[in-house]
């Protein structure tokens, strides 16, 4: 019995100390102001940016059900919500449904106008691809509610991105695209697929951080199971990046936290396949602003 008292004795100590933390985080974010402000009317949905405090907390309700505990009718309480330091420096894309005014997906942006760090740092080493000129935009923490995921809920947060993309005219959209598994079969016959497929770079020497490092060998050509199509073990947004012409770049990432294998997407605007810029972008031919942080 002594070690099971131990370990509850040393969550309980981590448990407070996670909710000391979310408090103290919550607090600085009381005078939250949106860095770049917009509303767009989508029929029967509303995409904007969290405009004050208050459009936060179920942002954070709704990453904390996704990411860790499935409880998506939950209450909102303060010590369930998935946030974190990056929070203070980052803008929210929110998906409302105005029928029931609910929050049915959301996007955390961290543009390089107004940061110099982003959250795929603690992932992987991003120094070449950072030290390039131009703005580039992190786009992470994206989730729907599961009564939501479907083609019509990944379009309205792109035109949240196209939003946010002409208001800001970044070069490069990127962050961390995650496969909600640790089993290593599976990501192996995902990385030999993407590999086949021509989806990997190695463009900007972009390695996980030792943290993050896989704990398991990976093979690039593993045995296949025909019972296993890699093609459908991509998550749908993920494959949108990848349709809208976004490339893999180095070996992908374990995060024992969330439980999920990550991969480094970089999304190059000049590059964009013209479906999706003519569906999400104003501009025919987008200017790019040069980076104030670069």
């Amino acid at each position: 019995m002594e070690p099971l008292l131990a370990s509850f004795q040393k969550f309980k100590v981590f448990f407070q100390r996670e909710k000391s933390l979310n408090f103290a985080l919550l607090q600085k974010l009381r005078p939250f102001k949106a860095r770049v402000l917009f509303e767009i009317d989508c029929g029967d949905y509303l995409v904007k940016t969290a405009s004050c405090y208050e459009d936060l907390l179920p942002s954070f309700q709704l990453r904390q059900a996704s990411f860790l505990d499935g409880k998506f009718n939950a209450p909102l309480t303060y010590d369930h919500l998935e946030i974190d330091r990056y929070d203070l420096i980052a803008d929210h894309i929110l998906i409302i449904e105005k029928k029931s005014t609910k929050l049915i997906g959301t996007y955390r942006v961290i543009n390089s106008l107004f940061s110099r760090s982003f959250y795929s740092q603690t992932e992987f080493h991003l120094e070449d691809f950072l030290k390039t000129p131009f703005v580039k935009m992190e786009l992470g923490r994206a989730c729907i509610h599961p009564d939501y995921r479907n083609g019509r809920t990944i379009d309205l947060l792109w035109k949240g991105i196209g939003k946010y993309v002409e208001l800001t005219k970044p070069r490069y959209l990127f962050g961390c695209s995650s496969i909600k598994s640790t089993d290593p079969q599976k990501t192996q016959l995902i990385l030999s697929y993407l590999n086949q497929k021509s989806y990997i770079s190695s463009e900007f020497h972009v390695i996980p951080t030792d943290a993050y490092k896989l704990n398991f060998p990976v093979i690039v050509h593993p045995q296949k199971n025909p019972l296993e199509d890699p093609k459908r073990m991509i998550p749908p947004l993920l494959r949108s990046y990848l349709n809208a012409g976004a490339e893999i770049h180095g070996f992908p990432a374990l995060d024992l936290e969330f439980g999920t294998v990550d991969f480094l997407t970089i999304l190059d605007l000049e590059e964009i396949n013209p479906a999706f810029l003519k569906r999400y972008f104003q501009a025919k031919n987008p200017s790019f602003s040069g980076d104030a942080n670069a």
